[in-house]
């Protein structure tokens, strides 16, 4: 993605550019009238080498908490795909067992139970029923959730990006 600010010569302030942009762009999707899942998969779409219509289109069964159920939250569960992408290793390795021999799938599930943490603390639950308390998306205003979970991606990105180096 390119951003819209100019190219800084700092790491952190060229992260806090394209998050600005990721920002906008979720945003953007938002309003246009995309979930929260959609929204945030189209922002991190080009990165992940895929189309936004396919982004789009992947996501849209996880609205209003998995088809409008109101379980998962369909934010939550975006940014989950986004970090999974950049966490697992893509397909298993050789002579590996998966989990039980600390594969890529380990290293992926402590990424998700951590951003997983980091959003019940902040919404009080993990699903929609939780997080709505019985009230409209609009009034909760998951436009705001979203931006807030561009946020939460990117720290997990970034803090992913410190450990390898």
């Amino acid at each position: 993605m390119v951003c819209a600010m100019a190219v800084w010569q700092h790491r952190e302030e060229w992260i806090v550019c394209v998050m600005l942009d990721r920002m906008k762009a979720a945003s953007d999707c938002y309003r246009k009238g995309c979930t929260c899942s959609q929204a945030l998969l189209c922002a991190y779409a080009d990165e992940m080498g895929i189309e936004k219509e396919t982004a789009y289109r992947m996501m849209e069964g996880f609205g209003c908490g998995m088809g409008e159920m109101q379980e998962l939250c369909s934010a939550l569960a975006a940014a989950i795909c986004v970090i999974g992408f950049h966490a697992s290793e893509g397909m298993p390795q050789k002579g590996c067992g998966g989990v039980k021999d600390g594969c890529s799938s380990l290293g992926t599930y402590g990424q998700v139970k951590y951003v997983m943490e980091i959003f019940r603390r902040e919404y009080g639950g993990v699903t929609c029923r939780d997080i709505l308390r019985g009230t409209n998306p609009e009034e909760i205003d998951c436009g705001m959730k979203v931006k807030d979970m561009v946020i939460m991606i990117d720290r997990v990105l970034y803090e992913m990006e410190l450990e390898k180096e």
